[in-house]
C-alpha cells in the first residue's frame, strides 16, 4: 500500500485514510493538501519575517541607545573639558597672584632697614639747582621715616646767587606691590623747615611758593618701581610727568 506523508504531523500514513492515526486530523485531497501546505508556508514566512522585523527592531533600538550615550558622554566631556580648561586657568592666576605676594613679601623684608639716597635737580631756565641728601627707614611694622637736607640754590640773570638750606622729615606708611613701593604721606605728617639763608626775601617766596608744592608732590608721586633690591643697594624706577628717572639707594643699616 502506497505511504503517504500527513499534511499536519508529517508522519508516514497509509494512503485513503480520512483521519490521521497519529493526530486525529482529518485528510484532505490533494488539492487540500497543497492550500493548506501553502498556508503552513506563508505562516512560517510570516513568522520568520516577523522575527527579522523584531531583531531588526532590536538593533536600531540599540543603535539608537547607543547614539544617546555617544551624544550624552561627549557632552560631558565636552563640559569637563571646558571646565577643567577653566579650573587650570583659576589654578594658574591663583598661583601667579601667590607667585607675586610671595616675591613682594619676600622684597618687604629685604627692604627693611635704613637707605641713604642723594639726588640733584637742575632748571637751566629759572636758575634753579636743588640738591637732596637724606636716608630713608622702612620698618618691619610698615612704617617709613624720611629724613634729609636739602639745598636751594638760586642764581639770576645778573650772576646773583643765593642758597636756602631746608630740612626734611616725613613720617608715613609704605607697602609693596607687584614690586612697586607705595608710599602713603600724609600733609600733617610732613615738616619742611628753613635752617639757614642768605636771602630771607627769597626764602620767604620759596617757603610760601614752592614748599607747598614740594609736599604735595611727595603725596600724588608716591610709588617707585623696585629694579634692583640686595644687602647694598636699592634701585628704583620713578616716573614724574611722563618722564622716567632711575634712583639708587645705598643701604645704612638693617
Amino acid at each position: 500500500m502506497k505511504m503517504i506523508e500527513c499534511p499536519y504531523c508529517a508522519e508516514k500514513i497509509e494512503e485513503g485514510l480520512k483521519n490521521c492515526p497519529i493526530c486525529q486530523e482529518p485528510l484532505t485531497t490533494t488539492e487540500e493538501k497543497t492550500a493548506v501546505l501553502e498556508t503552513k508556508n506563508k505562516m512560517q514566512e510570516r513568522n520568520n519575517a516577523g522575527k527579522k522585523s523584531s531583531s531588526n527592531n532590536i538593533y536600531i533600538a540599540i543603535a539608537v541607545i547607543v547614539v544617546l550615550l555617544l551624544s550624552i558622554l561627549i557632552f560631558k566631556s565636552g563640559n569637563t573639558h571646558t571646565n577643567t580648561k577653566k579650573d587650570l586657568n583659576e589654578f594658574s592666576i591663583q598661583k601667579n597672584n601667590e607667585a607675586i605676594i610671595n616675591k613682594d613679601q619676600g622684597l618687604k623684608e629685604k627692604i627693611v632697614g635704613t637707605w641713604s639716597y642723594s639726588h640733584t635737580e637742575e632748571s637751566e631756565e629759572d636758575g634753579i639747582i636743588i640738591s637732596l641728601n637724606g636716608t630713608t627707614k622702612f620698618s618691619v611694622s610698615g612704617n617709613i621715616t624720611t629724613e634729609g637736607i636739602f639745598l636751594i640754590t638760586y642764581i639770576d640773570e645778573e650772576g646773583y646767587q643765593c642758597n636756602l638750606k631746608y630740612k626734611l622729615k616725613a613720617q608715613g606708611l609704605y607697602g609693596i606691590k607687584k614690586s612697586i613701593i607705595i608710599y602713603d604721606y600724609n600733609l600733617n605728617n610732613i615738616a619742611i623747615e628753613l635752617v639757614q639763608t642768605d636771602n630771607y626775601e627769597l626764602s620767604n617766596l620759596f617757603t610760601q611758593h614752592y614748599i607747598p608744592q614740594l609736599k604735595q608732590e611727595m603725596i600724588v608721586n608716591n610709588k617707585e618701581k623696585i629694579i634692583e633690591l640686595n644687602n647694598k643697594y636699592l634701585k628704583v624706577e620713578t616716573e614724574f610727568e611722563g618722564k622716567k628717572d632711575t634712583e639708587t639707594y645705598v643701604r645704612v643699616t638693617n
